[in-house]
């Protein structure tokens, strides 16, 4: 019964998530390869890095509160670790900067005062709800627990201003744990949350970057940008589908998309003699490999996109199927 079951899921996993990740290096490189883009509007990048304070506020759904602190010191942890990865940013110590009347104003949507070291502050309100044995079904129960789903509500507000930048709801859901791991599986959807976040800070915040090379004839485009963007592939797993408990098949399926890419020129126009630019977007594409600083991309209808060295590149800010993310 099982071998036919991982026959069926392999079969199934051609269908559904595609074969296996090609090497773009083993590609050929042909003339049009060659070709380069030479942009004639160069934006200028940012010096300071953005200084962020976390304040993480939770509950639960069922009304067990026992993992509380738990889901708030993961979130935690998981921002500033996803967010330090980005380059860009730097997370500033919410117990030392935040007083506790300040947090408790954060916190409750009161009045927001200065926070020591930091330009914005970022609110995360998670509410998490225990899976069940059965994987369908939540329980009011959380050591019974066998997962868990976090759907967290974060906001990032402008501290000169006061001002909300932007309000984004994200949600994840792991099913499989053994029992007893309720801790792990907090930690597992913490973590996929914060990375998810992290996913479209890049896409509207990090500056732009270039395409170093294609092949392929255009097909692979390499940026000079990786897991320091959040460009990344997809995170793959093995999981009894539907259900670990009522399997029908073994699958692979996406607990992370692959970022996508968007590709760019650069447009400048004049407003009262200051230059104002902008990123126009001609085509998009999937990270299928990264390293810290570069990352590979199949570029969406390569042959009609026209994807060259030289061209701009930045993470996509349409959000990927299955990212379980919620545009403001």
């Amino acid at each position: 019964m099982n071998k036919l079951m991982m026959v069926a899921g392999g079969i199934l996993t051609g269908t559904l998530v595609g074969c296996s990740t090609v090497d773009p290096l083993q590609v050929e490189q042909t003339s049009r390869d060659l070709k380069t883009y030479e942009e004639k509007n160069v934006e200028p990048l940012p010096v300071a890095r953005y200084k962020i304070a976390v304040v993480c506020k939770s509950s639960a759904l069922s009304g067990d509160n026992t993992f509380i602190s738990l889901v708030n010191d993961q979130m935690e942890s998981a921002v500033a670790n996803n967010f330090s990865g980005l380059g860009w940013f730097e997370t500033v110590d919410r117990k030392n900067g935040v007083s506790l009347a300040q947090e408790a104003a954060i916190s409750s949507d009161g009045d927001i005062g200065k926070i020591p070291g930091a330009d914005y502050v970022l609110i995360a309100d998670s509410k998490i709800s225990y899976v069940a044995k059965q994987g369908w079904k939540r329980t009011s129960i959380a050591k019974k627990a066998r997962g868990a789903q976090l759907e967290t509500d974060f906001r990032l507000i402008e501290l000169a201003t006061k001002e909300t930048i932007f309000v984004q709801k994200i949600r994840s859901t792991v099913t499989d744990c053994e029992k007893g791991a309720i801790k792990e599986a907090i930690s597992i959807v913490a973590n996929r949350n914060a990375k998810k976040l992290s996913r479209v800070i890049a896409s509207r915040f990090l500056p732009g970057r270039k395409v170093v090379q294609t092949r392929g004839d255009g097909r692979y485009a390499q940026v000079n940008m990786g897991k320091n963007y959040q460009a990344t592939p997809a995170v793959k797993n093995w999981q009894w589908w539907p259900y670990k408990y009522l399997p029908l098949c073994y699958l692979k399926l996406e607990d992370v998309p692959a970022a996508k890419v968007d590709f760019f020129t650069v447009g400048k126009t004049d407003e009262g003699g200051k230059a104002k630019y902008s990123k126009e977007v001609f085509a998009r594409g999937r990270v299928i490999s990264s390293e810290r600083d570069k990352a590979w991309v199949e570029v969406d209808n390569y042959d009609a996109a026209g994807v060259f060295k030289g061209h701009g590149a930045k993470i996509s800010e349409e959000i990927s199927e299955g990212d379980d993310i919620e545009l403001e």
